[in-house]
């Protein structure tokens, strides 16, 4: 309609875009988004009773400003733990489920709705205004996704940064054990950990860049086999501030 398309226009015109390959249009935003993580395992009982609502309270609570991801160790859902999996574990010193990762600078042991929201408030509180941000789109070809990004810097900004880019499955069904009562069955997950296009903490994207700054990224995904539909795969980019070789503070943050 000339409706929509005067809006289309409009949003364009007020974001950076960069268009996906053979699909559409999206939008670098300006917004901040915080990265949760979420440690379970379907045969992990607690994460049925106390892990799984809390980790979808705070989806629910907070629409369009997180970037969740739900991790598994090997369990109904994930066959293929892959080493980047194992090193953002020891990262965030999982030593068992349900836990759970706040952006870069926290974990927690069976985390309630409350931690949850008031690790996402500081987070945001601390970025009220986005130095950066970053658009992402992808498209599945085979057993391959590729992946495109463009990172827009808003101000000027001096710091070691890496883009790291984890893909997600979503719509992912499963039974979950519970503490008390029957199992959960046809649990729906949240965003489901599924491997790094490059690397545990990404790749190195910038050290100094003044506003205006555009980067471009391109990279290559096989699909492992534990995927269960290809189509439902989205990309969680994510901008991390590095010190020493690993991540101190996530910049921002996207999920396509």
């Amino acid at each position: 309609s000339s409706v929509a398309l005067v809006l289309l226009t409009f949003n364009s015109c007020k974001k950076e875009t960069l268009a996906e390959p053979g699909v559409d249009v999206i939008s670098v935003s300006s917004d901040y988004k915080a990265v949760i993580w979420k440690y379970s395992a379907t045969w992990c009982p607690p994460c049925g009773t106390y892990g799984f609502p809390a980790f979808h309270d705070a989806i629910d609570n907070n629409p369009n400003v997180l970037v969740p991801i739900h991790m598994h160790p090997s369990d109904a859902i994930v066959d293929n733990v892959t080493p980047e999996q194992e090193t953002i574990k020891t990262f965030f010193s999982w030593s068992g489920t349900p836990s759970a990762g706040f952006n870069a600078d926290g974990q927690d042991f069976y985390p309630s709705a409350g931690t949850y929201q008031s690790k996402i408030d500081a987070a945001r509180a601390a970025h009220s205004v986005a130095k950066v941000g970053v658009g992402i789109t992808h498209k599945v070809e085979g057993n391959k996704l590729t992946i495109k990004t463009k990172t827009v810097f808003f101000q000027d900004l001096s710091a070691s940064l890496n883009l790291a880019v984890y893909v997600v499955e979503t719509g992912v069904i499963e039974d979950q054990q519970m503490s008390s009562g029957p199992t959960m069955t046809d649990a729906h997950f949240g965003p489901t950990f599924r491997g790094s296009a490059n690397g545990a903490w990404g790749t190195a994207i910038s050290t100094s860049s003044v506003k205006g700054t555009k980067i471009d990224g391109e990279y290559t995904f096989t699909i492992p086999s534990d995927v269960r539909v290809n189509d439902n795969l989205k990309v969680a980019a994510i901008l991390y501030r590095m010190e020493n070789g690993v991540p101190v503070e996530v910049v921002n943050a996207n999920l396509y």
